[in-house]
């Protein structure tokens, strides 16, 4: 993917078809300097080998190749370039420069892998195995590498250098040299920077030996990417539409960015002003409009658009970065040259953020986080826009739970809530769930809190919902041989039956549209709708059946099924689902004293007492729980006084594909002890009981903590518990009066750990 020779010279044209020269684009209208080949070598005891005094110069930050796209922004997160290598194919570098050194004092330049051309007897330049600096001076690579990476000129100031030096002066080298030193590079480096003029449009010459398809096969085999100018413009030194050329010389040279296999391999700079506009002397894609008649082919739309997304700008005026001829100074230069490694350096601090990311993914961000909101913008003359890399370390799509290469169901961050009862509050305070790994559409892992996707809630008293609820509708009676049928109707209701019921001697039959009961409290207690506190969360459709065997015992079964899903939020759907099946018997153990035994199934998706959540804090495909209650009622004259013991445990907790929370065990217990009073016309009651039917509840959660440099998910386990005792902690007392014209009153007075308020209702039924 790198380089080639100036094509607007015939001179340079012909020596390119016999194998010469190309030139550095940098530096103003390009080049400069003489073909002297001096060839010497840097020995080793030249390389420094240990630490310089690094004094008090550091990373900068306030350079415009630093400044214009926000590098500050990505340095300020830690990430610096560390562990990335960035191959510089130019005219070599002055080892000595501090620029290249780390904070440690310690070089950065791996000369054990550099390497570049040589001059044997002062005519014939080849590309060998040592690093060969025979380019003297060599400012132009110097300057370069340090607008990449260094310490405090260049983007990516922690990276590694790798030298490649391809010049034997400052503007003249091979072209068959040139794709050695290329193709040696990609597969030493992820990242290939060539400020070399004409390294994207190549020759077709050849067949399968072409320049082209030598480019073609070097990218296809190794993992990393190509960052080329897009040159300084003709002799009169003003821009070009480079990307008309790959139609109007297709016979002879073709764009390597578009060749099949090489999508976001090849990534083309655009030089930028001091007003962030494109640089006079820049060349640019273009558009069809720019490809001339007596074109090879004819411009294709659709083509033409896969030339111009392989663009992109950067600052290229006025750039101050190292001067090889100095050891501590600099110089500023202009050029497209310049623009070319604050690319390089931005792909650097990407890859050294993210271990999984491969060059190509990097290479893609940048074009995607480009910006384009100026008014000057367009893709002929702007490419995919001006680099912003602190816009590309921003995610890319929606955030997931899982990474696309995991097997887990994924979900958004936003699709990830739940609705807390206070009793597991706790888990909003999980420091675990406060730097959770989600990743983009790249794999890129971000640390997410989410802990404010949990909405722990008290449970409010909610007077209208109760009163609606509780509303008795006058019921009718037809006689049918043995049995009687029982029915009430409500005439605003959709579903106008409210219940119905079926009696014969020692059997009844009932359907209740709604009811927040199981049927056998209604069996042992005289009134136990009229306790506020008694109606369950979950709005049931029930069905029931209950058979005396004789004036002793009753047996009593039921089936209930969620009527409704409550909408809670905007983030959350429904809740989940609860479905009841009870048995029991009631024994009437004397005139005055009852009791009764029942056990109860119950079947819940997706939610855990009155606990509901989706995505990753789903609470279970499936949870089932197994109650056991003992009930006495002991009757004296018009007085009751009543108790009732429910305990259970979670028997099975079948988890959510892609939930965080997995339930391990859970214990309930609820008490209630009371008293009631009939009289006539009116009732009265109180009961003490505990408000918080968990006794006990053990959970794990597990979640991603990002991604290693293996590429597999890290993972972090974390307990949570929660305990109370089974005593009450609440209180109730409720009136009701029935007068004999239908009119109704009833109050009741509450207080439980979650709230405590007053109820007033006056109804008339017509």
């Amino acid at each position: 993917m790198h380089n080639y020779i100036h094509r607007k010279s015939s001179l340079l044209a012909a020596a390119a078809c016999a194998g010469l020269v190309t030139i550095l684009p940098g530096c103003g209208g390009g080049g400069g300097g003489s073909n002297v080949m001096p060839s010497n070598n840097i020995e080793p005891e030249a390389i420094p080998r240990q630490p310089i005094n690094i004094n008090d110069s550091g990373i900068a930050g306030s350079l415009k190749q630093q400044l214009v796209i926000n590098a500050d922004d990505v340095w300020s997160l830690g990430h610096f370039g560390e562990g990335v290598t960035i191959a510089v194919v130019d005219s070599g570098v002055n080892p000595n420069h501090y620029d290249f050194y780390g904070d440690n004092g310690f070089s950065r330049i791996d000369y054990q892998n550099a390497r570049g051309v040589e001059s044997e007897d002062g005519s014939e330049v080849t590309f060998n195995g040592n690093y060969v600096d025979i380019d003297n001076p060599d400012y132009h690579g110097t300057h370069i590498s340090s607008i990449a990476l260094g310490r405090e000129y260049g983007v990516a100031p922690k990276a590694t250098l790798l030298p490649v030096n391809v010049f034997f002066d400052n503007e003249t080298a091979y072209n068959d040299q040139i794709w050695a030193a290329v193709d040696y590079s990609a597969s030493m480096a992820p990242i290939v920077n060539t400020s070399i003029r004409d390294m994207v449009n190549l020759a077709t010459f050849g067949d399968s030996n072409s320049e082209l398809n030598q480019y073609i096969s070097t990218f296809k085999n190794q993992d990393s990417v190509l960052v080329a100018v897009a040159g300084n413009g003709g002799a009169d030194s003003r821009g070009d539409p480079v990307g008309a050329e790959h139609f109007e010389n297709f016979n002879s040279f073709q764009n390597l960015s578009i060749q099949d296999g090489l999508e976001n391999k090849v990534l083309t700079v655009i030089a930028l002003n001091d007003f962030s506009r494109r640089a006079s002397f820049s060349n640019y894609p273009g558009s069809c409009d720019d490809v001339g008649f007596f074109a090879d082919v004819s411009c294709n739309e659709q083509t033409m658009s896969q030339i111009q997304q392989s663009f992109i700008a950067a600052p290229g005026v006025g750039i101050e970065a190292a001067d090889g001829f100095s050891n501590t100074g600099t110089n500023v230069f202009d050029g497209t040259s310049m623009s070319v490694p604050i690319v390089s350096g931005s792909l650097a601090l990407l890859m050294s953020s993210w271990d999984q990311l491969t060059p190509q993914q990097a290479v893609a961000i940048l074009k995607e986080s480009a910006n384009r909101d100026f008014f000057a913008y367009s893709p002929e003359e702007y490419g995919v826009g001006i680099l912003d890399v602190g816009a590309a370390f921003e995610p890319s799509g929606e955030l997931k739970s899982t990474a696309s290469f995991s097997s887990d169901k994924s979900y958004t961050i936003n699709q990830s809530t739940a609705q807390l009862s206070k009793s597991l509050s706790g888990l909003k305070k999980l420091s675990s769930l406060t730097s959770v790994a989600y990743f983009d559409k790249y794999n890129r892992d971000y640390q997410v809190d989410l802990t404010s996707n949990l909405n722990s809630y008290e449970t409010a008293i909610d007077w209208q919902d109760y009163w609606t609820h509780n509303q008795q509708y006058p019921q009718a009676l037809l006689q049918a041989k043995d049995f009687s049928i029982r029915y009430a109707f409500n005439p605003s209701s959709a579903n106008a039956l409210q219940s119905l019921t079926l009696t014969n001697d020692n059997t009844e039959l009932s359907y209740l549209q709604t009811s927040f009961q199981q049927p056998i409290n209604h069996q042992i207690q005289q009134a136990p709708n009229l306790f506020m506190s008694n109606l369950s969360a979950n709005e049931s459709s029930v069905f029931a059946i209950s058979h005396h065997l004789n004036n002793n015992y009753q047996l009593v079964a039921s089936y209930s099924e969620p009527v409704n899903q409550t909408l809670l939020n905007q983030n959350t759907q429904s809740r989940g689902e609860v479905n009841q099946a009870a048995f029991g018997v009631i024994s009437q153990a004397s005139d005055n004293l009852k009791f009764a035994a029942s056990v109860e199934l119950e079947d819940a998706r997706e939610q855990f007492l009155d606990s509901y959540g989706q995505g990753v804090f789903a609470m279970g495909e499936q949870n089932r729980n197994f109650y056991h209650r003992l009930s006495a009622v002991y009757q004296l004259a018009n007085m009751q006084f009543f108790g009732h013991l429910k305990q259970g445990a979670l028997k099975l907790h079948k988890s959510s594909d892609g939930s965080f929370v997995k339930i391990d065990s859970a214990n309930y217990g609820q008490l209630q002890l009371g008293l009631s009073q009939q009289h006539l016309n009116s009732t009265w009651g109180i009961q003490v009981f505990n408000d918080d039917p968990l006794h006990k509840a053990d959970f794990s959660i597990t979640t991603p903590i990002g991604i290693g440099a293996d590429g597999q998910i890290q993972y972090q386990h974390t307990g949570y518990s929660h305990r109370s005792e089974l005593k009450p902690d609440s209180v109730e007392l409720f009136y009701h009066q029935q007068f004999v014209d239908k009119t109704h009153f009833q109050w009741n007075l509450i207080n439980t750990p979650d709230d405590r308020g007053l109820g007033l209702m006056v109804r008339h039924q017509f």
